[in-house]
């Protein structure tokens, strides 16, 4: 391949903008944060509408990243790096006073509340998780035998490996414990 072979090919008469590429002089960088409206003057700046991630900017912007427990001689460790802003009240408002710095455990402690498991709890009651379907336990002749609720019922009841059934049902083998699986 020759020297001229490697060069980009573009569309004839078609020529790359003569300042891409080039860094912006501190001038020029100057200029553009001078003229540039910040806040309410900005034209994307949503309020109180605004969202989780827009109020967490507006906090580290505005206040700096969170930089300890405030738990810490309580609930805490206080062997954690790594601090975050919580938000008190759960309508992630732009105050200040509506927020508090935690570290990561103690944030995830102070945001999963009783009311929240209590919820989850009543949401799961009587449902089978999507990943368990029931399987039907058959003799080598054919004859059925028993149904059960999910691989793993089967595998306890019966003392045959849960990935021994999984194979059967998959095709991988054609039996396990001396059973067929469909």
């Amino acid at each position: 391949m020759t020297a001229a072979n490697n060069k980009i090919r573009r569309a004839p008469n078609k020529r790359p903008h003569p300042s891409k590429g080039v860094p912006l002089s501190s001038e020029r960088v100057a200029l553009i944060k001078a003229t540039t409206p910040k806040g309410k003057n900005h034209p994307m700046w949503a309020g109180d509408n605004v969202g989780y991630s827009g109020v967490h900017i507006w906090l580290t912007k505005n206040y700096g990243k969170a930089s300890k427990c405030m738990f810490k001689n309580t609930t805490c460790s206080g062997k954690s790096n790594v601090f975050q802003w919580a938000n008190i009240s759960k309508e992630y408002r732009r105050d200040v006073n509506d927020f508090i710095q935690l570290c990561r455990s103690c944030h995830a402690k102070y945001d999963y509340t009783e009311k929240q498991r209590e919820i989850t709890r009543k949401k799961s009651i009587g449902k089978v998780p999507g990943n368990i379907r029931s399987i039907k336990q058959y003799t080598l002749d054919g004859k059925f035998i028993k149904e059960y609720k999910a691989i793993t019922h089967a595998a306890k009841e019966l003392g045959i490996l849960r990935s021994s059934i999984s194979n059967a049902l998959a095709g991988v083998s054609s039996m396990a414990g001396g059973y067929l699986w469909r």
